[in-house]
């Protein structure tokens, strides 16, 4: 019972990571032409609208590699998951939402934003609850990248063994 729940929600995992790429792939392209239109032969473009267009944009790309890598990892399940490659992988999914963490913080200068913030520095600087979220999962992102490393040494000191 337990196999065939693994194998059911590893599909389902599978399954919603495709399809989360599929839709970051298509907003990505479709929205990245249409700002890129936009920002050219529009007269109502202004300096802010760009610099946020970029970071949303950098945003989406930084979803769409994660997606990526979850998708690899999940793939990788099937011959072995402590490889060198997955500890690269949630490496670079921490690095990643780090910078969604500071993409989500500079988006906020200046304005006066809504909803809650975690900590409130004055004078147009703040940390929203999604700033905060993004730079705990990135911490646990490293974690993990760093137990696959011990895990990994573990095994071939194993391997070695007679």
């Amino acid at each position: 019972v337990d196999i065939v729940s693994d194998k059911l929600i590893k599909n389902l995992l599978n399954g919603i990571l495709q399809i989360l790429f599929f839709l970051l792939g298509l907003a990505l392209s479709v929205g990245g032409v249409k700002g890129f239109s936009y920002l050219c032969f529009s007269g109502e473009a202004t300096i802010q609208g760009f610099i946020y267009g970029i970071l949303m944009f950098a945003l989406g790309v930084s979803y769409f590699i994660i997606v990526k890598s979850l998708l690899e990892v999940l793939n990788s399940s099937e011959y072995s998951l402590f490889v060198n490659e997955n500890a690269k992988r949630f490496r670079l999914i921490g690095y990643l939402l780090l910078l969604n963490s500071a993409i989500e913080f500079i988006s906020t200068f200046g304005t006066t934003g809504t909803g809650m913030r975690f900590l409130d520095l004055g004078f147009g600087f703040y940390f929203t609850v999604p700033t905060l979220v993004y730079f705990v999962v990135a911490l646990m992102s490293f974690v993990i990248s760093d137990g696959f490393k011990k895990a990994i040494k573990i095994k071939q000191d194993n391997d070695l063994t007679i």
